[in-house]
């Protein structure tokens, strides 16, 4: 359906200072990948099945039944496309990964590249990319989760009949969670302790069979996979060698989220007065929403450098070199934590910044905010995330102090104790300043901890694990601290490798400051605790903050414009790109099953003696 543009959306595309195809080609880094995008999401408009507007008024069957077809079509395509990531990955992004298979997908069919055998490979690669085996991730069990060295499950090795054994010992032990499991997959993927001639390998995964493949009925023994005859334990690939699947999915949940909102605060007037006010106009809406597009584009440029990092991690480990593995580990684990936080807390705020419209399921934004909430807990829980991170801290903050080589990433913990020389709001806008001081919070932190566990075990600590659980709430605010001071370096790092007009660069700029800002007012108690800013100076902070809404408010739109994501990828009755929010508001609950018949059925079960009793009273 075509609707002329809604005059005060129109009227904000028109106030933008920059050119948006600019930003967009700096978005997808090239115009051949921006353009296939297109092509896919018009790909996706012309593909009924994939449509996604009917799911508010599915019952949970009919839900279930349609992300099959869903997941039918996205297969489908991927053969189309022979089987191109990039082109993979834009069509999840534009039905929000709402179909089956996805973990089939994005977690089996990567997992026998990079952990299994050539002969392992070329027997089950084939069948699961055509379907014709389908599989789940089992690892997280009722009892435990992201701590895998307490997984209950077993896998004991027979020598004698050259089997593993799979074993859940206790209730505790189930496999609780795995995505498709319930219903669809014929296989699995099984994360269980290895024990080989009597010693404990440690979490592995195992290719499992669970359904029959001629009726889909569970099978009542479960036969396991094999090793080498004679017992013999070689490890291949690496634990911790998967660490991408977290940004994709954070820095989706964000960019709709946002645009979804801004475009909505756009097209809403309120307030006194005979004419009333965009929404978006005032500034306490406006602080509602302008810090997380910030954040948008800092997960934007991180996403960048972490592939990068990844992508040379992985050639190291291609050739036997470890040595940046603890490292590789810790800052994803810190980061995922981070970015999964500051994804739904942004998600939660633009959906709240949208008043009761924002509660309509319609709107996506309440399933948006619900996803990006889960990403919390999915993929390691994010406070022993950051405790993973804080305890690799630590251990460089003695290396460094013994004086050895630690990464370029935390070399600044051997820099003496810091306090800034800003003189001025103005000087927020300087990224060299502001690392700086973020530099400095994070040190003072983390030699704080350290110092901390050094007076508990003074003071009696039973041992080193009692003197880290006392400390460990510090430790948690630390190692965040140290991800802000990464995830800012990287937003920092790509905004200046940019070349692009004056007109974005300064955009850029202010989202780069507004970040920073909105960062240290949040946080300013730590900031003033280490000494690294005083009290004037975080009022400084909080003053360029707000100077940094009058560079956004022309271009809020047009930012989020950018993304090209179009409406059949937003899903949303708010965020739509024309902008007539009540038109389809309205029309969205003419969907709703309740609605086709003037008199519920519940009436005449319920109701009906009651009202009757009431009209004889009148």
């Amino acid at each position: 359906m075509d609707m002329k543009v809604n005059p005060d959306l129109q009227k904000e595309r028109d106030s933008r200072t920059f050119d948006v195809d600019e930003l967009s080609n700096v978005i997808y880094e090239n115009g051949e990948r921006r353009n296939r995008r297109k092509e896919i999401a018009k790909y996706v408009e012309n593909t009924p099945v994939l449509h996604r507007d009917c799911v508010p008024f599915q019952t949970r069957s009919e839900q279930y039944e349609a992300a099959l077809r869903r997941g039918l079509k996205v297969f489908e395509f991927a053969d189309e496309c022979s089987w191109c990531k990039d082109d993979i990955v834009a069509l999840l992004q534009m039905i929000s990964s709402d179909c089956c298979f996805v973990l089939h997908l994005g977690l089996v069919i990567p997992a026998f590249d990079k952990l299994a055998s050539d002969e392992q490979t070329a027997k089950w690669l084939p069948l699961c990319m055509q379907l014709q085996v389908i599989a789940a991730y089992a690892q997280t069990e009722l009892g435990h989760g992201t701590y895998l060295p307490k997984l209950e499950t077993t896998a004991t090795y027979d020598t004698s009949t050259e089997e593993f054994i799979l074993n859940s010992p206790t209730l505790t032990s189930m496999k609780f969670w795995p995505g498709g499991l319930g219903h669809s997959s014929t296989h699995a993927i099984v994360m269980a302790q290895l024990w080989v001639n009597g010693k404990c390998h440690g979490p592995h995964p195992f290719f499992v069979q669970l359904r029959s493949l001629q009726d889909h009925r569970p099978l009542p023994v479960v036969k396991l996979g094999q090793l080498s005859a004679d017992g013999v334990y070689t490890r291949r690939g690496s634990e911790k060698s998967g660490m991408r699947r977290w940004s994709n999915l954070v820095q989706g949940a964000a960019q709709i989220a946002r645009a979804t909102a801004v475009c909505a605060g756009s097209a809403r007037r309120g307030g006194p007065g005979e004419q009333e006010s965009q929404v978006i106009d005032y500034q306490t809406q406006q602080m509602k929403l302008f810090p997380w597009i910030a954040m948008t584009f800092s997960f934007l440029f991180l996403r960048k450098h972490v592939e990068e990092v990844y992508n040379a991690r992985t050639e190291e480990m291609n050739e036997g070199n470890y040595s940046n593995l603890a490292e590789l580990h810790s800052v994803s684990a810190g980061l995922k934590a981070l970015c999964s936080e500051q994804a739904w807390q942004g998600c939660d705020a633009v959906r709240m910044a949208c008043g009761g419209h924002g509660a309509l399921t319609a709107s996506e934004l309440p399933g948006i905010a619900d996803y990006a909430k889960a990403l919390c807990t999915a993929e390691g829980e994010n406070t022993v995330m950051y405790l993973e991170a804080g305890r690799h801290l630590l251990k460089q903050l003695a290396a460094v102090r013994a004086g050895r080589r630690v990464a370029d990433s935390i070399q600044y913990l051997g820099q003496p104790a810091y306090t800034s020389d800003i003189r001025a709001s103005a000087e927020f806008a300087n990224p060299a300043k502001v690392l700086k001081a973020f530099e400095g919070r994070a040190a003072a932190m983390i030699r704080h901890v350290a110092l901390r566990m050094e007076r508990c075990a003074a003071a009696g600590a039973r041992d080193a694990m009692e003197a880290y659980d006392l400390s460990s709430v510090l430790l948690v605010d630390a190692a965040k601290a140290h991800s802000e001071l990464y995830l800012l370096r990287a937003f920092a790092a790509g905004v200046a490798t940019l070349t692009v007009s004056p007109h974005l660069a300064r955009i850029f700029t202010a989202l780069l400051t507004l970040q920073a800002t909105y960062a240290i007012t949040r946080s300013s108690g730590q900031f003033l605790q280490a000494g690294v800013l005083t009290a004037e100076q975080t009022q400084w902070a909080a003053e360029e903050m707000l100077q940094t809404f009058t560079v956004i408010r022309p271009n809020a739109v047009a930012l989020m414009d950018a993304y090209e994501h179009p409406d059949v990828m937003l899903n949303s009755v708010l965020g739509c790109y024309d902008g007539n929010v009540y038109t389809r508001i309205f029309e969205s609950v003419q969907k709703e099953p309740m609605n086709k018949s003037e008199v519920h059925p519940a009436y005449y079960k319920v109701l009906q003696q009651k009202l009757k009793n009431t009209k004889a009273r009148l």
